[in-house]
């Protein structure tokens, strides 16, 4: 993959450069290097998983699938209700003495632009219990 003027899809969301300087930064030094990489396609395999999974309801996500969410989840947020920005990433992967940056930049900047969370299957549990309460209050 070397031309993202057309965009990088994953998951049903793209993510595409346009004039954006520091977009193409990201991608040249992070990305392209990521998405060229065998963890790469591990990765592409794992989401894959992981929304299969979250797919089934809260009661039969496999354990595997929430220990992947709960890594990709603290990789995208802060706490829990802030996203990291692409600042942080920008700091993180800028130390030298960083090991792998290039794969950690590349991974960090997907699943902070484009991955959007599922629920955790106790969140899903909780809002189903919710819903259900509510409908038997009525």
């Amino acid at each position: 993959m070397d031309d993202f003027k057309q965009g990088v899809s994953l998951c049903g969301c793209t993510w595409n450069v346009g004039a954006d300087v520091l977009h193409q930064w990201h991608y040249d030094y992070f990305i392209k290097l990521f998405v060229n990489s065998p963890d790469s396609f591990k990765f592409l395999i794992d989401v894959k998983y992981v929304n299969k999974e979250y797919m089934k309801g809260a009661l039969q996500v496999h354990p595997n699938a929430v220990m992947l969410c709960q890594e990709w989840y603290s990789i995208k947020h802060v706490s829990t209700r802030q996203t990291r920005s692409l600042v942080d990433i920008d700091t993180l992967v800028l130390n030298p003495e960083l090991a792998d940056h290039a794969y950690k930049g590349g991974l960090h900047y997907l699943i902070v632009s484009l991955w959007q969370t599922p629920l955790f299957p106790e969140t899903c549990l909780r809002k189903e219990a919710e819903v259900l309460r509510r409908n038997l209050g009525r």
